[in-house]
């Protein structure tokens, strides 16, 4: 980018309630948001309506999942679990719950977790290098 905005002053809330963060977003108290989940899909889709907002969004770490008490019956029979599974469509789901913000999965772990395998890994083999090598010969 070669824009160069010099801001003077800025002041960063911590708005917890989304339906504030929106409503304060609105009446020019706040002037962005930027938060994994900062307002609802539905919130975003009325922004993208009033020109004087712009809307982006990026991939995101958060997995959202439905979960199902496997102790208790009918979900203590591991066919009743993979039958609601299956009976899932995860596409209409999150077309419907966040209208276009998301994207469906099949598993908790999100488009991070190679990154982040790498990195316990080399922890893991820096702290093994650490303890097997004597402190002569570690150079850091």
């Amino acid at each position: 980018y070669t824009l160069t905005i010099k801001i003077k002053k800025y002041i960063i809330r911590n708005i917890p309630n989304p339906d504030t963060r929106y409503s304060a977003l609105r009446s020019g108290e706040i002037d962005a948001v930027l938060d994994i989940n900062a307002i609802h899909p539905f919130m975003a889709e009325e922004l993208k309506k009033n020109s004087n907002f712009v809307v982006e969004s990026n991939k995101s770490t958060m997995i959202r999942y439905l979960c199902v008490n496997g102790n208790k019956f009918p979900f203590n029979d591991v066919r009743m679990r993979r039958a609601v599974s299956l009976a899932i469509d995860r596409n209409d789901l999150v077309k419907s719950l966040y209208l276009g913000y998301g994207e469906p999965t099949n598993n908790i772990l999100n488009y991070t977790f190679i990154f982040q395998l790498f990195l316990y890994i080399s922890f893991i083999f820096i702290l093994y290098f650490l303890v097997t090598t004597p402190l002569d010969y570690v150079i850091l």
